[in-house]
This record gives structure tokens, C-alpha cells and sequence, in this order.
């Protein structure tokens, strides 16, 4: 999928990674799941690509999912990394590195705070669409 492309967007933003922990050294943003540790972080950036059905052989649909989960930061933070999160992949268009899709279109869907039952934490949700071109689709009928 075009996990890469939309790794590179997220820690190429340096407002966006202002807002987020680090972990090893890097941005605390992860794919699908956290290292343990991570609980630790202050607060870091999670999301997950969804493909959906294959109605259409040429255009390819996702969800992606991207939640913000915080301890000690202020609402406010978490508030702002989510608007600018919202702000950074909205109508955008990433390229996909493995070259199998082409014109990764992004749009905003849904998003909001996200009930905890510790409230000592703070989690956020962002939803997106995404539609890609499949390359070379027509070979994959036969």
C-alpha cells in the first residue's frame, strides 16, 4: 500500500512533529501498532490504512486512520496536532513509492476527541478517504 508515502508526509512537517514526542530518535508516529515503551511518550501519532472492496479494477478505495493519543500534554496540543494533521492531508496528493498505485487522493471524513475511561488520557481520531489509480489494472483481470 503507500504506507511509506504517508510516513514521509506526516514527519516531513515539522509543525506537525513539533506537536509529537520522539521515540529513537524520530517523530512518535507509528503504523498500526506502538512499541511498549511508547506509554511513556508524551504524546504520539498512530495510524492504520484500511484497503476496501475491489468494485472497481481501475480505482482503488482506503480508509485511513490516524489517532492521537496523549498523558500529560494539554488538550490544547493534542487539539492543535489534530487540526494540523487535518490541515496536512486534506484534498492532498501523495505519491506511492512502490509504484503501484498512482494519484493517491486524500479527504478528510471524520474526526474528534475520543472517549477514555482514564482521564488522565487524551486520544483524538482522524478519518480519511483515499482513491488511487491503479497502475497496470488491466493486467490483473485476466
Amino acid at each position: 500500500m503507500f504506507e511509506a508515502a504517508l510516513l514521509d508526509k506526516l514527519t516531513s512537517d515539522g509543525t506537525l512533529t513539533g506537536y509529537l514526542s520522539t521515540f529513537g530518535g524520530y517523530p512518535a508516529i507509528f503504523s498500526e501498532s506502538t512499541p511498549e515503551e511508547v506509554e511513556e511518550t508524551d504524546i504520539y501519532l498512530v495510524f492504520r490504512i484500511d484497503r476496501l472492496s475491489d468494485e472497481n479494477l481501475a480505482v482503488q478505495a482506503f480508509n485511513v486512520y490516524l489517532d492521537i493519543y496523549a498523558r500529560s500534554s494539554t488538550r490544547a496540543t493534542v487539539r492543535a496536532a489534530s487540526h494540523r494533521l487535518e490541515l496536512l492531508l486534506d484534498h492532498v496528493t501523495l505519491t506511492d513509492p512502490s509504484n503501484r498505485f498512482d494519484n493517491i487522493r486524500m479527504y478528510f471524513f471524520s474526526g474528534g476527541p475520543v472517549p477514555e475511561g482514564d482521564s488522565q488520557k487524551i486520544h483524538h481520531n482522524l478519518q480519511f478517504t483515499a482513491r488511487a489509480g491503479r497502475k497496470a489494472w488491466a493486467a490483473q483481470i485476466t
